[in-house]
């Protein structure tokens, strides 16, 4: 088997998403080690609403308490260690699948209102909305299937809203048109465009700790 010569992550595109190496401030690393601290008090606090083993806990916290880990570390001659970031862009693609969708609904550009999250709540629909057929019926699973790869692979944060409206092609209804006509703006914010994972290595390359972080998950 000939295989072709290795290439750099940094700055290829690989399936549609192009991975480059970013600089992590140091006060977003604190605020993150913060929230993971949090999080972990909180599993240990209440044992019984979680299924991770107590051995997992305590290692888990060991990582995050790791001196070398810390921004404002108390021994000199230890310095922080080094996170490294990545930025995965996939914005052709999140191009492709508003234009899939202004294609096959009808719809034009300049309907597309700014919104600041990719979700909504069951609460904001009539429930008439919840079970009348939606305009959208015939063509909803080729716009859901363009969006699910790009949730899939490099936008979880509208992972939800397009599992969700997967699970309702066969039922669709009024509430799915607007289910998801919400991403598409939402895809075309630049804020929105990129996203940015940061993983914090220990000191021994069996310890390791991946988050990645979004700003507009939850509904609006």
């Amino acid at each position: 088997m000939e295989l072709e010569d290795p290439i750099s992550i940094h700055k290829n595109v690989y399936l549609g998403c192009e991975q480059s190496n970013v600089d992590i401030p140091q006060a977003m690393i604190k605020d993150k080690k913060d929230f993971f601290n949090g999080i972990l008090k909180s599993i240990e606090n209440n044992p019984d609403k979680t299924d991770i083993s107590d051995e997992n806990i305590q290692a888990q916290g060991n990582l995050l308490q790791e001196p070398n880990l810390q921004t404002n570390t108390s021994a000199p001659s230890k310095p922080a260690a080094k996170v490294r970031g990545y930025e995965y862009k996939m914005k052709g693609h999140a191009e492709q699948t508003v234009e899939r969708y202004l294609e096959l609904s009808g719809k034009k550009l300049e309907n597309l209102k700014p919104v600041a999250t990719p979700c909504m709540d069951d609460h904001l629909f009539p429930p008439e909305e919840l079970v009348e057929k939606g305009h959208l019926a015939p063509v909803a699973a080729r716009i859901v299937l363009k969006a699910l790869y790009l949730a899939r692979l490099a936008r979880p944060e509208i992972l939800w809203t397009v599992n969700y409206l997967a699970r309702e092609v066969t039922r669709w209804t009024v509430a799915c048109d607007k289910r998801l006509l919400r991403p598409s703006p939402y895809l075309l914010h630049p804020l929105a465009q990129r996203r940015r994972p940061y993983v914090l290595c220990g000191r021994s390359t069996r310890r390791l700790l991946l988050g990645s972080f979004f700003r507009r998950i939850l509904c609006g």
